[in-house]
């Protein structure tokens, strides 16, 4: 099928609908040119952006991080907290959280198998 029949074709059943339903699928062509105006603008910076040296200057730069600093946890915790591992540093705060959890229960997990 041509652009032209399918043009032709969009028309002729436009002109079958009520006005509300015309005025919703102009909206949708609207709609629908806006996002290709907006994806062709896109690739048009993309393609510039990849053709420019103006961060050429980024590929020399030397790596601050390696594969192994991404493998390790990313948090340690020192070994000086541990002093703090029985005793409960905001009373207040976990008795208001076990009073919701008494009032909500504890959300049931699906059975794994």
């Amino acid at each position: 099928m041509t652009r032209q029949s399918i043009i032709e074709r969009t028309i002729k059943s436009i002109n079958q609908l009520p006005e509300d339903k015309a005025e919703e699928i102009a909206d949708f062509a609207d709609f629908v040119t806006k996002r290709f105006e907006e994806n062709r603008l896109t690739a048009g910076i993309l393609h510039m952006a990849s053709k420019s040296q103006a961060f050429a200057f980024l590929n020399d730069e030397e790596d601050h991080y390696s594969e192994a600093d991404l493998k390790g946890p990313a948090v340690r915790i020192a070994p000086s907290l541990d002093r703090y591992n029985d005793t409960v540093l905001f009373p207040d705060k976990l008795a208001k959280a076990n009073e919701n959890l008494k009032k909500s229960g504890f959300p049931k997990l699906p059975n794994k198998k």
